[in-house]
């Protein structure tokens, strides 16, 4: 859900929303018309069904074109004040259903003991060098599903 440019020795101006070092939220960068809604806050967490319905038709219809689908649980902060526990169970528990029912890869980093609170620009965003070590685990882990498929 977020896309980010890398970028080295340009200046682009801060916001309040996932930026550290080069590493920016295009879409506010480019004042794109979703760019808000980095920074609006749900006001209820609870699961849509029709997006749980629109996900799963979505892995169904990248597998039947013959793609890969993996998910990715990337690091999170040891503690954050902004994690909803329950929510986070509850949508942990559809993944886990999708990921059986499509016999899914998930690749999970989000209690990876490599990544310290130092490694956390915020509660949940990671900095230059945190990004660097997960760029390079992913990389790893994708390289592994990569050759186990040939």
């Amino acid at each position: 859900n977020r896309t980010s440019l890398f970028v080295k020795g340009k200046k682009y101006p801060v916001f309040d929303h996932n930026i550290h070092k080069g590493f920016i939220n295009i879409h506010q960068y480019t004042n794109s018309k979703v760019a808000g809604i980095y920074n609006e806050k749900e006001d209820r967490n609870e699961l849509s069904d029709s997006a749980i319905a629109f996900f799963r038709n979505t892995v169904s219809m990248l597998q039947q074109k013959g793609s890969r689908v993996v998910f990715v649980s990337p690091p999170e902060k040891h503690y954050s004040v902004k994690k909803d526990v329950a929510f986070s169970m509850q949508a942990d528990s559809v993944f886990k259903h999708i990921e059986r029912e499509f016999k899914l890869t998930h690749l999970h980093f989000e209690k990876n003991v490599l990544f310290t609170d130092e490694y956390f620009v915020d509660d949940i965003h990671l900095n230059e060098p945190g990004t660097r070590i997960y760029s390079l685990l992913l990389a790893d882990s994708i390289k592994t599903i990569n050759d186990e498929i040939k």
